[in-house]
């Protein structure tokens, strides 16, 4: 038994890096119907929030006038952010900003139609979390 042999942390030079292979395919799949479904939340907050910007700076507002009007834009660039974030869980591409639109869809304040951006959010989440999906999000960068 030489040196080497006892010491597994050791590499020698023709050694590979073996990770397990991850079907990119069925990851695609399988993200598909979160990642819609997220970016669906994310135009409907985008298109309420413009909405409630034009309202309060356009039309005069309901009551809250200018405060309003910011209020809209946040939740409009709120679901920017969410929507851009399923794009990339779509398409595999920014593990970030994919966790990041799945949370944003989730924040109550954030995203006024929280009766579809909580489970939606939870869901994109849970499935950009699984290590088959986190694997292919791993090998986009490779």
């Amino acid at each position: 038994m030489d040196g080497d042999e006892a010491k597994p942390w050791k590499r020698s030079r023709d050694d590979t890096d073996e990770r397990p292979l991850v079907d990119r395919a069925a990851a695609l799949r399988r993200v598909k119907p979160p990642a819609i479904a997220l970016m669906l939340v994310g135009l409907i907050n985008s298109g309420l929030g413009v909405f409630i910007a034009v309202m309060a700076f356009v039309v005069g507002g309901m009551n809250l006038g200018g405060a309003e009007g910011v209020i809209g834009l946040f939740h409009a660039l709120a679901g920017l952010v969410t929507f851009a974030g399923g794009l990339n869980l779509l398409r595999l591409d920014a593990y970030g900003l994919a966790r990041t639109g799945s949370i944003t869809a989730m924040v109550p304040c954030v995203s006024p139609r929280l009766i579809l951006g909580l489970p939606i959010g939870v869901w994109a989440l849970v499935t950009a979390g699984s290590p088959d999906v986190r694997g292919a999000f791993r090998d986009r960068k490779a």
